[in-house]
Parts: structure tokens; sequence; C-alpha cells
């Protein structure tokens, strides 16, 4: 039976997922900050994914990139939170 049409879930704007995903990725940021051991798990855990689990895809929430790409991001909203 199909759902009349006021009960179907309509998509997000790409604009509300963007920023979304901006304070999520500075929440997480600013925990990791918080808890270094955690940070040092989750790293240890990225690199080793990525190191004996070629091709599987991604099998972890970081994104390791060099710092000089990081200093681009440090100008959207959500990281001006941030604690540093």
């Amino acid at each position: 039976m199909a759902q009349p049409a006021s009960d179907q879930v309509k998509p997000l704007s790409e604009k509300l997922v963007a920023e979304l995903t901006a304070y999520r990725t500075a929440g997480l940021r600013n925990a990791l900050a918080e808890h270094p051991a955690t940070a040092l798990t989750a790293v240890v855990h990225a690199l080793a994914a990525a190191a004996f689990y070629v091709g599987s895809g991604r099998s972890s929430c970081l994104e390791i990139v060099p710092a000089t790409r990081l200093r681009s991001r440090r100008t959207l909203p959500a990281s001006m939170n941030v604690r540093r």
C-alpha cells in the first residue's frame, strides 16, 4: 500500500547536510582533543585499516590528511567553536 504524499520523507537540502557535517566534524575534533588516548587509538585504527584492508572502502570515521589541508577548514563556522 502506498503512503500518502504528506507521510513521505523529503531529503535534506545539500546546504543543511554540509552544515550538519561541519558541526559533527568540529564536535569529533573537540572530543578527540580532550581525550588524547582515544585520539591515538582512533589514529592507529585508521592507519591499520588503511594498511591491512586495502580496497574495502572507508573503514574509519577519520580522514588523515596533511596539516596544510586542515588550515583551510578552520574558517568554517563550526570550527570556530572548537577549543584550542
